[in-house]
């Protein structure tokens, strides 16, 4: 029995299809690792519907002054877990700690978002950390998709890439 399948492969035809069905499955196989891949990069989209969809928690200090405009720092309890027992924001934080930092006008009214979401097996991430903005309606106008390119220039001055004020 195998002496007959084994010179049914060796005939030209046969190795032909027999090559052909290996390098398909092959390309299958491949293909479908390759979407696993993708399917784990949170979206702008998703990452938005995280921030709407979390108990976002002040972290004492409320309302800070940079580059003339106010604004508000918030993190979900995974990253306020993380914090040290001073409050210290350059710490280690956990996977899925989530950073907001809410921009708002003269009236407190929240013009914007900035995200930090500590995910560090996504493909989008940098440092570890997702990087997004998104005006008040909660487009993305910063997609996590740059891979925090043009936060990162500030950011890495510190070791967390979480900027506590000193930086």
């Amino acid at each position: 029995m195998i002496n007959a399948l084994y010179l049914s492969v060796n005939k030209p035809d046969m190795k032909k299809l027999y090559t052909l069905a290996i390098l398909a499955t092959a390309l299958v196989l491949a293909s479908c690792s390759r979407e696993s891949d993708e399917s784990t990069a949170l979206s702008d989209e998703a990452l938005i519907s995280v921030v709407n969809q979390t108990e976002v928690l002040d972290v004492g200090v409320s309302i800070a002054r940079m580059k003339s405009q106010d604004f508000r720092i918030r993190m979900n309890a995974i990253a306020k877990n993380s914090l040290s027992a001073e409050g210290n924001m350059s710490v280690t934080y956990a996977v899925n700690s989530m950073l907001v930092k809410e921009y708002l006008n003269t009236k407190g009214e929240v013009t914007g978002y900035d995200v930090m979401y500590k995910a560090p097996a996504d493909p989008n991430s940098s440092g570890g950390w997702l990087w997004a903005s998104y005006d008040q309606d909660g487009h993305p106008t910063y997609s996590v998709n740059l891979r925090g390119a043009n936060c990162n220039s500030c950011h890495v001055k510190s070791s967390t890439l979480v900027l506590d004020g000193k930086n």
